[in-house]
């Protein structure tokens, strides 16, 4: 039962390392975090790798206590307990961070910064646009003038 139960344990605790690491990746990429956030995320993925190794060191116990006859409820020790607190740990450090992360100063992306850039670039080139078109009607309307046109 004991052994079960870890394997969901480390189950969330996979899924919590992945989900981390989307989650790094995004608030990277998307903000400017803190250095706290960068640290936290690294602890939370410590415990929760650990949490998977002590899952592991539990089960090993058990199924050795299980091979020589000798199981009982305690057979695996703390290995699972301290499992369990490794994973919630490491998930709720997970969560503090990327609040910590998404709660800094918004990146300028350089997409963003281009998309900027090339309408700053259309609107000069409407403006001389309009004024070549001006400047077009000016010589035409100078060119049709009576006595303009035997010169």
């Amino acid at each position: 039962m004991k052994v079960g139960t870890s394997n969901y344990v480390a189950s969330a605790a996979l899924g919590g390392i992945g989900g981390g690491a989307a989650l790094y990746t995004y608030i990277s990429q998307t903000f400017n975090p803190p250095l706290a956030f960068d640290l936290l995320m690294v602890v939370a993925l410590g415990c929760l790798v650990l949490s998977i190794v002590f899952g592991g060191r539990g089960a090993d116990d058990a199924t050795a206590a299980v091979a020589n006859e000798e199981w009982t409820t305690s057979s695996s020790g703390i290995a699972f307990e301290v499992q369990s607190v490794l994973t919630l740990l490491g998930l709720i450090l997970v969560l503090i961070a990327t609040a910590l992360g998404a709660s800094s100063d918004r990146r300028e992306s350089s997409v963003e910064a281009r998309v900027e850039s090339l309408q700053q670039q259309v609107h000069r080139l409407h403006a001389e646009q309009r004024r070549q078109r001006l400047i077009l009607t000016l010589l035409r309307a100078e060119s049709t003038r009576p006595g303009n046109a035997e010169r």
